[in-house]
């Protein structure tokens, strides 16, 4: 359990840290996400999502703790952007340091939502509401 809790934390200062020669980019303590009512709860598919008013979870893993661990580590190194987000989309991305994880959720129907994928839309997967 030791080694695992770890790898976890080295994961997590290696994905915080920046180059400190990028001046272009703005950075932000922005760690909440709000994500619209109609995706709150919990979604099963291959891994199962879960949005709260104030967080994203994926399996056990909060990104708002993400965030803010890698706040904590280096101050003002990462960020929550929801550049989508209506009645049938929700679209958001957080960086930690100089990584960008982006995710795109489309909803089907009130039972179903899909994670598309960038790259090809036929390995775009479908969650059902738990």
């Amino acid at each position: 359990m030791k080694k695992l809790l770890f790898l976890f934390y080295s994961i997590l200062l290696f994905s915080c840290s920046s180059n400190s020669d990028d001046n272009t980019k703005t950075n932000s303590s922005n760690s909440d996400f709000n994500p619209p009512a109609w995706i709150e709860g919990a979604w099963k598919g291959d891994v199962t999502y879960k949005f709260f008013q104030k967080d994203v979870y994926q399996n056990q893993i909060s990104f708002k703790g993400v965030v803010d661990g890698c706040n904590l580590a280096i101050p003002n190194s990462s960020f929550v952007s929801e550049p989508v987000k209506n009645n049938t989309e929700y679209k958001f991305s957080y960086t930690t340091g100089d990584i960008t994880h982006e995710y795109h959720f489309i909803k089907v129907s009130s039972t179903e939502i899909k994670l598309l994928n960038p790259n090809n839309a036929a390995l775009s997967i479908v969650y059902t509401k738990q």
